[in-house]
């Protein structure tokens, strides 16, 4: 099926799936976000984030290969509808989540008490990851398949902007809810269940479109890499770099998700009766700038890959990184709080740059009777370099505890994973606007 002739702005199909993942990345979100307050206390001096962020990124890594043969083998539509009835099902338990999180005490005092307290939840935020996986091949090999190409750039500048305004209100909205609603959570986890059947009404609004690869047979090797992905990474290496790319980027945004929240409860707010709160909008400071950089870089790209958008991007997420490692006097930290507000909000911004023009080579490089089976392979990578990071953040954690480091030390260990992208990801332009070099792979 040929892409849509109508213009974007014009298209049902378009808002559709921007309310759809908006909605969706909310929900993710918000209930992720408020795991991962609760996960770190201030009090104890406790930081279970990262198993947190193992678990949640678990399921990206196990079932990515059956999530990608999903989006070749059906409609993306069908796929992206019924991850959405799913849902609903894993909001629904979380609220029995909460339920159970109101009978107990968060006041614990070692790091394997709090485990144990937060165990129910930790297992919907698994579910969460499961249903998220197979939403997101079919999330963004659908884009292909409903636009015109020149229209991908500006349409993944606005996925990408929705989606990161999503995580604004999403991330704000637990701290929030954390200090408002004290053992009534479960009253927030209804309305995450009713945004869930919202949004599972709008993803009807996208137009069907035939499955991209009606014939392909489930083989074991599906269940992990498809040879068929594997010799289209082994001769399109332009495409290889960016998946790897891709992976530090998504390793580095885990490390610095799980830094503002230790940052920000433990050095910037340590001691402030709304703590959680303050430290969401820090968060959600980052998703501000990430949303304007998004647009920003989708208009620059005038139709095209520019790489040059990217390069000045990359470089402004390793300065700004730095800048926030700095320690001072005025709030524990040399800008302050409202200073590190407005350097999240910059750090956002650069992420925006960088990350689109990137997203939109991996989205529209594959042909289309692997690129589901593509962009699953490159989640799973993602989750992957996440789990890793996860794991990686304990490390740095141990670390800045016994030389009793400040934890804004977090940044710098960031940037440093970043630095190897500026230093050696020098992509030609023209290469990257090349659209499919590769030759549909026989089955």
């Amino acid at each position: 099926m040929n892409p849509t002739e109508r213009g974007l702005w014009q298209d049902r199909s378009f808002w559709g799936h921007l309310s759809t993942q908006f909605l969706g990345a909310f929900n993710d979100n918000l209930f992720k976000q408020l795991i991962l307050l609760l996960a770190v206390s201030e009090a104890a001096n406790i930081d279970i984030q990262s198993m947190a962020m193992v678990i949640f990124a678990f399921p990206f890594i196990a079932m990515a290969g059956i999530a990608g043969y999903l989006s070749e083998r059906c409609s993306k539509q069908k796929v992206f509808v019924w991850s959405k009835v799913a849902e609903i099902v894993v909001m629904l338990l979380g609220v029995v989540g909460f339920f159970w999180l109101n009978r107990t005490s968060l006041q614990q005092s070692n790091a394997e008490q709090l485990l144990r307290t937060l165990a129910p939840l930790l297992a919907v935020l698994f579910l969460m990851g499961a249903q998220s996986s197979f939403f997101g091949p079919a999330k963004l090999g659908i884009l292909p398949e409903l636009f015109q190409p020149s229209d991908l750039p500006k349409a993944n500048g606005m996925v990408v902007m929705t989606t990161f305004l999503s995580i604004i209100l999403g991330m704000g909205a637990a701290g929030f809810i954390l200090d408002s609603f004290g053992d009534r959570l479960w009253g927030p986890g209804l309305i995450c269940v009713l945004i869930a059947i919202l949004g599972t009404g709008t993803a009807m609004l996208i137009r069907r479109v035939p499955p991209a690869n009606p014939q392909l047979r489930l083989k074991p090797s599906a269940l992990i890499v498809a040879p068929e992905v594997r010799n289209n990474f082994r001769q399109d290496r332009t495409l290889l770099w960016a998946m790897v790319v891709s992976c530090l980027f998504w390793g580095g945004g885990a490390l610095v998700q799980m830094s503002i929240n230790s940052v920000g409860k433990q050095q910037l707010l340590a001691g402030h009766d709304r703590a959680d709160t303050w430290t969401s909008l820090l968060a959600a400071s980052i998703a501000i700038g990430i949303a304007i950089g998004s647009v920003l870089s989708g208009f620059l790209s005038r139709g095209r890959i520019n790489v040059r958008v990217l390069r000045y991007g990359c470089c402004g997420i390793v300065l700004f990184m730095f800048l926030l490692s700095i320690p001072g006097p005025r709030d524990h930290h040399l800008l302050g709080y409202w200073g590190c507000f407005v350097a999240m909000t910059l750090l956002g911004a650069a992420t925006g740059l960088f990350y689109v023009p990137l997203q939109t080579f991996i989205q529209a490089r594959p042909v289309d009777n692997i690129k589901g089976r593509i962009l699953a392979t490159t989640g799973m990578a993602n989750w992957i370099a996440i789990l890793l990071c996860a794991v990686l953040y304990s490390g740095f954690d141990y670390v800045i505890k016994v030389n009793d480091w400040p934890r804004s030390f977090l940044f710098a260990f960031s940037a440093l994973l970043f630095l190897p992208i500026v230093l050696f990801y020098h992509p030609d332009e023209t290469d990257m606007n090349q659209s499919q070099p590769i030759p549909p792979c026989p089955e």
